[in-house]
């Protein structure tokens, strides 16, 4: 089994979201999988496994599998397009769908589905989470999972900075269908450029350095309150930056991706 470690969202490591890739033939049991994801110490580990024309993607987080995540799904998808010398025709599948996308500039692009009306929740009203702390607005976005994304708009970058991860953590137990939360405030007038945190405790993810799956959310939230709206960017991290464009049928996620280093790793 060959792993590999990449950058996603920047090239300067320290900004970047590193995820890693095990490939091989055949499929690891469930536990395996999961001991390599919480040994790995990162956010989401990606595993491969097949041959020919037909591999299936599994992304576990350090306490379980994921049944989505745009960060894991960029890296499997670079490596299995760069480095798996897979034929013409194969197909990459994750919970039996195939992944759309591919090699760009500098990294890939990977066509999602944005989330339609009954996936996001604006009646979150401010009184259920009242120990969240001040914001301007809340709402919320279903989960791969069936659990809620707790979106908390700010009304400044510097307000989304102050959040505490230790204050979220110690909130979390109190919230059993919250799977994570996503601070955000808009940095330009006409809302298209965004800051952005996301804590996900329940996952074993203090704080994600970069999660695409919230700025699909906010891209769709955004896009019901304004049809002409294509495209934003949120900066997360400081550097990072990831761009979500599309229209009401789906849309494009582009992010950098590097190849920090490939091994081979033993099975046990």
């Amino acid at each position: 089994m060959r792993c590999y470690s990449v950058d996603v969202f920047s090239p300067i490591p320290k900004y970047a979201n590193r995820c890693l890739v095990f490939c091989g033939e055949l499929p690891l049991s469930d536990g395996e999988m999961q001991r390599r994801a919480r040994e790995s110490g990162l956010s989401e580990t990606a595993f491969i496994a097949g041959r020919g024309e037909t591999f299936r993607l599994r992304i576990f987080s350090p306490v379980r599998e994921m049944g989505s995540c745009i960060h894991a799904t960029l890296a499997a998808l670079y490596v299995f397009r760069r480095f798996l010398g897979a034929v013409d025709n194969a197909c990459l599948l994750l919970n039996d769908r195939k992944i759309g996308g591919g090699l760009a500039a500098n990294g890939v692009e990977l066509g999602v589905a944005t989330l339609g009306a009954d996936k996001i929740f604006s009646k979150s009203a401010r009184h259920e989470f009242p120990s969240i702390g001040p914001h301007k607005a809340q709402w919320s976005a279903a989960t791969a999972s069936g659990n809620r994304r707790l979106m908390l708009e700010q009304r400044t970058r510097r307000e989304v900075e102050s959040v505490d991860a230790r204050r979220i953590a110690a909130l979390d137990t109190r919230y059993d269908d919250v799977e994570s939360y996503f601070f955000y405030a808009p940095i330009n007038r006409d809302r298209t450029r965004f800051y952005g945190r996301m804590f996900a405790p329940k996952l074993g993810i203090p704080e994600d350095p970069v999660n695409g799956n919230s700025c699909l959310a906010l891209f769709s939230k955004e896009r019901l309150a304004r049809a002409g709206l294509d495209e934003i960017e949120v900066v997360q991290n400081t550097r990072a930056r990831l761009v979500v464009r599309g229209n009401a049928r789906g849309a494009t996620i582009q992010a950098q991706c590097h190849l920090v280093s490939s091994h081979y790793s033993p099975l046990y």
